[in-house]
């Protein structure tokens, strides 16, 4: 299994437009919101997979960052447990 981290700003977008695409995220059984806009996903699937399967729910001007977890991290008042952040980061 890989843990990647998606960081997104979704450019001219409504709140529909991020309902849409947070469930997209939540499509992944073990994802969970780290902060407002950055997510950590547990899956099979490769980065590029991973990205390109979000890209269909971003508007144009989208931001986003896929990034492959190295398995460390510190972090501060998330919004997931520790304990989930300690297993999968």
């Amino acid at each position: 299994m890989n843990t990647y981290i998606v960081s997104y700003d979704l450019a001219n977008a409504d709140l529909e437009d991020y309902k849409k695409f947070e469930e997209a995220i939540m499509a992944y059984p073990d994802s969970k919101p780290v902060t407002d806009s950055l997510w950590a996903i547990v899956t099979e699937d490769d980065v590029d997979e991973v990205r390109d399967f979000l890209l269909k729910y971003a508007t144009d001007e989208s931001k986003m960052i896929v990034i492959k977890s190295a398995h460390e991290a510190a972090w501060t008042n998330v919004r997931c447990s520790n304990a989930w952040l300690q297993r999968y980061i």
